[in-house]
């Protein structure tokens, strides 16, 4: 028993001193972050709109699929209306995707480390892994990937940051796409030495297909693994070198299931996970993983998608695909102001410093021979990119896909700095030690430095109107939306309170935007102001109530629209901040109307302010 408790105890030792501990250290430290710094300014307004839609929950809202709002709902029974609480999912997402790119690094540095899949040229054999020969690992196979899995990690979390700052449909989109890239990881996974074995047969280059007799005979004479989802005797190649090439052999088709249920989540996120779906199926039909296409488990991944996103389809069948109208609109929107002009030099934006290590990352997938057996993971970004940058999308949808590359690109610079410390490459030893060194200190020490620049930026912590606050509001405009919305509501209940007596039971309040009916029907309990009414995205087919408002407070609208449609309006109030913050409400149509005498019915009037934004 004491051995046993021993064992225990020296595997708890080793956990901690390990990679995966620095990793999951990490992702609990932005957690904490978020948590210490979350409860500063206010509700942006897009979480507003997710507030509003989390008090309606549906399989399907005009705007986005229904997870966002589904966390929405759980926030609100475990936090009530607290911003901190209200944002608590959205920061464990990002943090459970930090968690996700550093186990993906490891399982393919381990992968390497074996050289499962290593070429033994020359007629020589797959070396010990932790022997200086090659085509064997560099390095310790023991500890090989637990620095690639701190560095992924902590290349990812500038963007964690961000996402995890405010409750959005990107935060778990982010982890989406993530879940999907860890499960082809582990399906590609080989499971034993000497696949993708290529051995040299004389000097003469021949360059034929091997006859599946001799691949028969081959496979008789070496050990099968029993695992793998390889068919026995499938026939090898002769590359042009005069090398053999062997099918690859892999023991994780298993996980086609996982990637099916991660593609179906994303779908109930975030609609772009369709780019990555794209991406899975050009990188199986486009490389080695074409032999997938015979396994069960890959069709069974496929009805799991078909069947986790069935829901919201059938939701949209019955709204006639109002969402697609919705797409069309903010697309149009987004190319008639130039947002999706700077589709290239936004990535740059999305990846700061850690740019090289997603293009080493790119680099390992589709080139690099370590990265064979993952090829189909290089074109999970680069089918997206394509047709993203084709079909002009924003740059942030490519977001999700930096993770996988951060978790390769690893990987290769660690094989790089052990290759350069172990003598493998030709070399003065001192300059190749100092060289080495500099490149396993210096990657760490700059991903921190991108870590503190991208929180200096994204996180509510500058003081509202510091020269500080003035920077970072003109990089991440987002901020300025937070300011203002307790105010509104007080404002209207100010101009409500200022009506006759008799009027104020029969008051309805008219608000055009998502975010100022999610900020009045917030604040507005506290002034017992009856639930505000919209047209905007899913709010319109809420109704406007029954009875029908006779006297009607309009926010955000411009008065042209209003005097059309009632006998009379006057202006009643402003919308403002107490810091002067120059945002969307104390810009674009403050004036707050009173307006009495609408001309028609309800019923006429309900489609007029109809709209998406």
């Amino acid at each position: 028993m004491g051995g046993v408790n021993g064992d225990g105890v020296a595997k708890a030792r080793a956990w901690w001193k390990s990679g995966m501990a620095g990793v999951w250290a990490i992702a609990a430290g932005t957690v904490v972050v978020h948590l210490a710094t979350g409860w500063r300014y206010g509700f942006d307004r897009d979480e507003l709109m997710a507030l509003e839609d989390a008090r309606h929950l549906a399989w399907g809202y005009v705007q986005y699929p229904p997870m966002t709002a589904f966390f929405g709902w759980i926030a609100l029974k475990l936090f009530g209306t607290s911003l901190v609480g209200f944002r608590f999912f959205a920061a464990v997402a990002q943090a459970a995707a930090l968690v996700l790119t550093g186990m993906m690094a490891r399982e393919i540095g381990k992968t390497v480390a074996r050289g499962e899949w290593r070429v033994a040229s020359e007629g020589r054999k797959t070396q010990d892994p932790g022997s200086d020969g090659e085509p064997g690992a560099p390095g310790n196979e023991s500890t090989f990937g637990e620095w690639a899995a701190v560095v992924a990690a902590g290349a990812g979390v500038p963007f964690c940051l961000g996402a995890g700052a405010l409750m959005q449909y990107i935060s778990f989109d982010y982890l989406c796409w993530v879940l999907v890239a860890y499960g082809v990881v582990k399906a590609l996974k080989p499971v034993a030495s000497g696949e993708w074995h290529l051995e040299t047969r004389g000097k003469q280059t021949v360059s034929h297909d091997v006859s599946t007799a001799d691949s028969q005979q081959r496979t008789a004479r070496e050990p099968q693994d029993t695992g793998s989802e390889s068919e026995p005797g499938a026939p090898a190649r002769q590359t042009q070198d005069g090398r053999v090439k062997r099918p690859l052999q892999t023991g994780g088709e298993k996980w086609w299931g996982m990637v099916g249920v991660g593609i179906g989540l994303g779908m109930l996120a975030k609609y772009t996970m369709a780019f990555l779906a794209v991406g899975v199926a050009v990188g199986v039909l486009s490389t080695e993983a074409r032999r997938f296409l015979r396994s069960g488990w890959l069709w069974a991944g496929v009805g799991a998608t078909l069947l986790v996103m069935s829901p919201n389809v059938l939701w949209q069948w019955r709204h006639e695909f109002v969402s697609a109208d919705f797409l069309q609109f903010i697309h149009g929107r987004d190319v008639r102001e130039g947002l999706t002009d700077w589709f290239l030099a936004g990535q740059l934006e999305l990846t700061l410093l850690a740019f090289p290590l997603a293009l080493a990352g790119l680099w390992f997938y589709l080139v690099d021979e370590d990265g064979e057996p993952w090829r189909a993971i290089g074109w999970m970004y680069v089918a997206p990119l394509a047709l993203l940058l084709i079909m002009r999308g924003r740059d942030y949808y490519l977001a999700p896909a930096y993770p996988m590359l951060y978790a390769a690109g690893a990987v290769w610079m660690e094989r790089q700095w052990r290759e350069l410390k172990s003598g493998r490459v030709q070399g003065y030893q001192g300059l190749r030690v100092r060289m080495a060194t500099w490149l396993k200190r210096s990657l760490p020490a700059v991903l921190v430095m991108n870590a503190v620049v991208a929180g200096c930026v994204a996180l509510p912590v500058m003081p509202v109107n510091s020269q500080w606050w003035r920077w970072a509001a003109k990089v991440d405009t987002v901020l300025p939306e937070e300011i203002g919305w307790p105010e509104l509501a007080a404002t209207v209940a100010k101009i409500r309170d200022g009506l006759p007596e008799g009027e104020r039971g029969r008051v309805g309040i008219l608000a055009a935007n998502y975010g100022e009916i999610g900020a009045l029907n917030l604040y507005g309990e506290q002034y017992g102001l009856p639930h505000a009414i919209s047209g905007v995205n899913s709010s319109w087919e809420r109704g406007y109530g029954t009875p029908a408002p006779e006297t009607v407070i309009a926010v955000g609208f411009k008065k042209e629209f209003l005097e059309g449609n009632f006998a009379s309006c006057e202006v009643a109030g402003h919308s403002w901040n107490r810091y002067g913050v120059a945002n969307e409400e104390t810009i674009e149509d403050p004036d707050i109307f009173v307006c009495r005498g609408l001309r028609g019915t309800w019923e006429e009037f309900w489609p007029k302010v109809k709209l998406f934004a």
